[in-house]
């Protein structure tokens, strides 16, 4: 029997070629896209977890859960299919998505040659075809019968014949790679079954999904999986990742963030740790410092964990933004390429390359990506927090403000949205409406000082006495590692704005430029900065930005690995 032509309602995948039809057209499919269909044939009315599909499908390299369900999306969108009425893969709320009709092998009518010729002619010009949106109806519905009888028969076969002597007669042929996959997710599965996991295995679960009633539920599970004395390592490091996670993307305490750290400090000092969970308990330690602020320490923590194991992209992706955030700028992009390439969809990366092309002034480049990324990712903080940023440092405050109010509308509720918008106000002269989105800025965040700072000037509320012991404190952030540029700006307004001295602002901006900041864009456009801009100082300080761009321009253009036609 040929089986390596599956039949699935009305769509025929030939495994060999790795080609799908529907009746006599071509369905075009991403190589992705097509590897995920395949897994999920090879778990035929299973409810698959988000953890499960990424292990499966990305072969164990770290992915988000935010880019498996994009996959998913897209997936769906090859196929035709209705999310609302779905025909062939549905999603079971809080556990995962499931295929719907049954996958079976198909024989034709046809000779092997007759095939291979309709094939070859279907297979013209795929390229150049859209994807198919509308699926048709089959037109053969004794197929139905043929399927359950050779499902039938597929079963008694299975249960003769040893797995292990079919992948090992037939491992190039593709049937038996479909088969020895079904076989490994089995096995998968017992033993997850079989090692008392199941409550680590939901903490996972959540955090993977990463929307922050999911991190508290996670959070939970961690806690109850640290009981259990063979889950410790693991439950550490989750419950420190999901920590750091409801600080950094949905500011939480910070507290949580300083428990993190703490916890993976403790575990690091075990010496039974194998080389795996040791790069693990380094990622984790980055995260913490990360949200904690302390730039450097994150960057070397990251780093730590990429050289003991290569293959952690996320940490590698990580790295790669506070290269970028350090002024190591040619680094972090062939690093986010790397991930980029290796990974094959990961929204974070993209945003980062994009922010790097923006900065190193690509902008139409970095504006696609930007454009793209909004739209596939409406629930990621990050991307619909930077895309009306990216907008509002090129000028364009009407654009801004309406991508940033379409952010928020999306239910994204980010101290730096609201102050975009309160700076986009001050523009516009609004200094009532600035005054608003500023005091929201201010409540959303207690672990910053920067937004209820920027509240208080406006308001006239911060007295120089708070204004200088706010100073000191910005100062020891700094000589501690904390080099986010937040504090420099800080810096910058309280000595203009509150204790008027000229001298100590631009020296804050130029520590600034000095730590690697190259938003011209941005220093050109904020009303923060609309005193200063006709002071000699300043304009020196934005030409040795500008030449420092384009230094960098040119290293970046003699860069082996830089894709052909990227910037062009």
């Amino acid at each position: 029997m040929n089986n390596q032509l599956i039949q699935l309602d009305d769509l025929c995948i030939d495994l060999e070629k790795q080609q799908i039809t529907r009746g006599q057209d071509t369905v075009p499919l991403p190589k992705l896209s097509y590897q995920l269909l395949v897994f999920f044939i090879n778990n035929p009315s299973k409810t698959n977890s988000i953890d499960e599909i990424a292990n499966s499908v990305w072969n164990d390299r770290e992915v988000s859960n935010e880019t498996v369900i994009q996959r998913i999306r897209l997936l769906r969108q090859g196929l035709g299919d209705d999310t609302k009425l779905p025909r062939y893969i549905k999603s079971v709320r809080g556990f995962g998505y499931q295929l719907i009709p049954s996958p079976g092998p198909i024989q034709t009518g046809h000779s092997a040659k007759q095939t291979d010729l309709e094939q070859s002619e279907l297979s013209k010009g795929i390229e150049d075809q859209a994807l198919d949106t509308k699926p048709s109806q089959s037109n053969t519905p004794s197929i139905a019968l043929q399927v359950s009888i050779l499902v039938g028969v597929i079963l008694v076969i299975g249960s003769l014949v040893s797995f292990k002597m079919l992948v090992s007669q037939n491992s190039d042929n593709p049937t038996s790679q479909y088969q020895a996959a079904k076989s490994k997710n089995s096995q998968n599965s017992q033993d997850s079954q079989t090692n008392g996991s199941t409550i680590l295995a939901r903490a996972d679960y959540y955090y993977r999904i990463g929307q922050q009633d999911d991190l508290l539920r996670a959070e939970t599970f961690y806690r109850k999986a640290l009981l259990q004395p063979e889950q410790q390592i693991r439950a550490t490091i989750g419950l420190a990742n999901t920590l750091s996670a409801l600080v950094c993307r949905y500011s939480h305490s910070i507290e949580l963030a300083k428990e993190s750290e703490q916890l993976v400090k403790k575990l690091l000092t075990n010496p039974t740790l194998n080389n795996q969970a040791r790069a693990d308990a380094w990622a984790a330690r980055g995260y913490a410092v990360d949200c904690l602020g302390n730039l450097k320490l994150a960057l070397q923590s990251y780093i730590k964990a990429v050289e003991l194991n290569p293959q952690d992209f996320s940490s590698r992706s990580s790295a790669a933004h506070l290269l970028e955030k350090s002024g190591q700028f040619i680094n972090a992009i062939q690093w986010n390429f790397e991930v980029i390439d290796q990974t094959n969809e990961n929204a974070l990366t993209r945003l980062q390359l994009a922010r790097n092309l923006e900065l190193l002034g690509y902008i139409p480049q970095a504006n696609k990506i930007h454009q793209q990324i909004f739209e596939l990712y409406p629930d990621n903080v990050f991307i619909n927090e930077a895309y009306p940023q990216f907008l509002f440092a090129r000028g364009k405050l009407v654009e801004a403000q309406a991508i940033a109010q379409q952010a928020i509308e999306r239910g994204i509720f980010r101290r730096d949205l609201y102050r975009l918008l309160g700076e986009i106000s001050l523009k516009n002269r609004d200094i009532n409406d600035a005054l608003a989105w500023f005091e929201k800025s201010k409540s959303i965040n207690p672990n910053t000082s920067y937004n209820r700072t920027i509240a208080e000037i406006y308001t006239n509320s911060l007295t120089q006495d708070d204004a200088l012991k706010r100073v000191d404190q910005l100062n020891q952030a700094i000589e501690s590692g904390d080099t986010w540029p937040d504090n420099f700006l800080e810096l910058y307004l309280i000595h203009q704005r509150v204790l008027g001295d000229q001298t100590k602002a631009q020296d804050s901006l130029n520590r600034l430029a000095n730590n690697g900041y190259l938003d011209i864009g941005y220093l050109q456009q904020s009303p923060f900065f609309e005193q200063v801009q006709q002071n000699e100082a300043f304009k020196q300080l934005i030409e040795q930005l500008q030449l420092k761009k384009q230094s960098l321009q040119q290293q970046l253009v003699q860069q082996a690995w830089l894709p052909s036609g990227l910037l062009d």
